[in-house]
């Protein structure tokens, strides 16, 4: 019985060998669907990530002179409207044209017969669209004799006294903050104010608090409106959508500098990740920006910096670092620590020699980072100031000088040499001798 037994265990094991094979085929096509599957799953992630944040970006200032146009136009229009001559809104009656021969009034409002501001119901209430042509809202303080009228500027951009942002067709948005729910010169001066903050973001602190956020999008707000001279007040609204800029400033560095990361540093293995950072020495101090990343030698030279800053800030004349030229000549201590700590972050992706798809660039892991390579940088500055501020003087003419926009000096007109000038003043002498004693100058003789 036995031995039978045996016989047909020998003959089916061939069959569960098959079997067991076929199993594992079959566990092995899961997982390598599964992890298919979760590879598209984070593209499509990104990929939404980007249109959103790319979204904001579609209404953008084609030229200084449009976007005075654009305000002046709004502006004459609301001056029609307001005169009877142009008729905006088919519900709203025309206000009645002043005779000739009718007496104009030129008693101003006081205080007490202005009728007050209506009040919000709620954050997203509309106002009236006509834009404040002047600076800020203007009150008006009527002296004892009437005849003296004093404007107070307001410099609180956030005063229940400015008119709202209008909405594209009075129409309150739903969903997610962005530009385009504003009437089009409203939404362009979101996109400019948004643009502002995130040079504030790069120059100032990568990783701001909630206080500076707040006043930066104060700053931003307020710099936009005096530019064109039309003032809105800045609502939750708009702030979200300016503050938003956080993450997208640094989003789109890390963008721009991974796919050079992934062509160029060649990380193939832990040896050259561990190189690159200096994880074998008792206090690290990475060398991936050095000119030569062996010796190593050349602080804040390699190639891929003076790359970064060039294409991230000073892609063509009308890029952020020609517009703001003021707070990138030079190139600052924080924006050369946050191009360190992004390179960082893209090399940390590829420790192993295997892209990590699932590292975040987030203020919890890289703010320290990010504290390190900035007092690098401030003792680097230290050691012999006059030479570093040359050095990041450089790296921002060489940029600007690559967008082709104009230099910031105009260069120096040399006229004739010192060697000229002494050459030319002895022959001049030469001629004077010759006039005085009238003897015929060589010319002359033949």
């Amino acid at each position: 019985m036995d031995t039978k037994l045996i016989r047909n265990l020998l003959h089916q094991a061939p069959l569960v060998m098959q079997l067991a094979e076929i199993e594992r085929q079959q566990v092995e096509e899961l997982r390598k669907e599964v992890e298919r599957l979760r590879k598209d799953k984070a593209r499509l992630k990104r990929k939404l990530v980007i249109d959103e944040q790319k979204e904001d970006d579609d209404e953008e200032y084609e030229s200084e002179e449009e976007q005075e146009f654009q305000a002046a136009e709004h502006h004459h229009k609301s001056v029609f409207e307001s005169r009877g001559v142009l008729q905006a809104d088919s519900n709203k009656p025309k206000k009645k044209l002043r005779r000739v021969d009718q007496r104009r009034s030129h008693q101003p409002p006081t205080a007490s017969s202005r009728s007050p501001l209506p009040q919000p119901t709620n954050r997203y209430a509309l106002r009236s669209r006509t834009p404040v042509s002047t600076a800020a809202r203007v009150s008006t303080d009527v002296a004892s004799g009437g005849d003296k009228v004093r404007y107070i500027i307001l410099k609180d951009i956030r005063s229940r006294d400015l008119q709202w942002p209008p909405f594209k067709g009075d129409k309150v948005p739903k969903g997610k903050p962005k530009a385009s729910d504003y009437e089009t010169h409203t939404c362009r001066m979101i996109v400019r104010a948004c643009r502002f903050y995130s040079v504030l973001v790069c120059i100032e602190d990568p990783f701001p608090d909630d206080d500076k956020q707040v006043m930066w999008a104060d700053k931003a707000w307020l710099s936009i409106c005096k530019e064109v001279q039309v003032y809105y007040q800045l609502t939750d609204h708009v702030e979200q959508i300016i503050v938003k800029r956080n993450s997208h400033a640094r989003g789109a560095l890390r963008d721009l500098i991974r796919p050079w990361i992934e062509k160029n540093a060649r990380i193939a293995n832990i040896a050259t990740y561990t190189q690159l950072l200096d994880l074998n020495a008792d206090e690290p101090h990475p060398v991936f920006h050095y000119q030569d990343t062996m010796a190593p030698s050349g602080f804040a030279l390699h190639p891929i910096i003076q790359k970064a800053i060039q294409k991230n800030w000073f892609s063509d004349a009308t890029g952020l670092g020609v517009r703001y030229s003021t707070y990138f000549s030079p190139i600052r201590n924080v924006t050369l620590a946050l191009l360190f700590t992004t390179i960082e972050f893209c090399l940390d992706q590829w420790e192993t020699g295997i892209f990590n798809s699932r590292l975040q660039f987030t203020e919890k892991l890289y703010k320290p980072k990010y504290d390190k390579h900035l007092r690098a940088i401030q003792e680097w500055r230290e050691i012999d100031e006059e030479i570093t501020l040359a050095t990041m003087q450089e790296l921002h003419d060489r940029a600007r000088r690559a967008s082709g926009a104009a230099p910031l000096v105009a260069p120096v007109v040399v006229g004739l040499s010192s060697s000229s000038r002494d050459r030319l003043q002895l022959e001049l002498e030469r001629q004077r001798r010759e006039r005085q004693g009238g003897i015929p100058s060589e010319r002359q003789q033949g």
